[in-house]
């Protein structure tokens, strides 16, 4: 009997005969199985070495997968396609399509944050790049902004927000960096 002092055990069924003879029983099959199998008594032993196989194969298999992931993630950076923005864009219009859309038949520039993350302005000039994408995207940013609050049954909002300021740039006669300066400062 495993606890013997608990206060259950001290039920007088438990001193009863069929009982006694029932524990007996119990006690000598569990210790005869235990005795004859060596199969139990096999894995038993067994059991501590595999387990220490287990947790060294499985810091193997995720230093491996740390290094692939790091290397993967290397490789990526290299894959990506260089690309630079057009410095000779002048209106918003131009600027929204190769934003949205793309020039030339390149990605565009939201495609290729999907992809690439900031890997595509990488290269000898992706300090002056990023800043460029940086100051762009501020006026993206306004556009889609403003297209919230437009009418979606007058056409594409964006669309609408795009000819809007277009205009309002045309008619004030200002650059394009000087549209994207004014936003910064607002």
């Amino acid at each position: 009997m495993e606890f013997p002092s608990h206060p259950i055990f001290r039920d007088p069924l438990f001193q009863m005969a069929e009982y006694k003879a029932f524990e007996l029983d119990i006690h000598m099959a569990v210790t005869t199985v235990m005795k004859e199998d060596p199969h139990s008594i096999a894995i038993q032993k067994a059991i501590p070495a595999v387990n220490d196989w287990l947790r060294t194969m499985t810091a193997a298999i995720q230093t491996g997968q740390v290094t692939h992931s790091q290397a993967l993630r290397s490789l990526e950076d290299l894959m990506a396609p260089q690309y630079r923005m057009l410095r000779n864009t002048t209106t918003i219009l131009e600027l929204w399509k190769e934003w949205t859309v793309g020039l030339n038949g390149q990605l565009s520039i939201e495609r290729l944050d999907e992809l690439y993350g900031s890997g595509w302005s990488s290269g000898p000039e992706s300090s002056a790049e990023r800043q460029f994408y940086s100051r762009r995207k501020t006026l993206i940013n306004e556009i889609r902004r403003l297209a919230t609050v437009e009418d979606a049954s007058l056409g594409d909002p964006c669309q609408t927000v795009v000819a809007k300021l277009e205009e309002e740039r045309i008619r004030a006669g200002a650059s394009l960096s000087k549209v994207i300066y004014a936003l910064k400062r607002s």
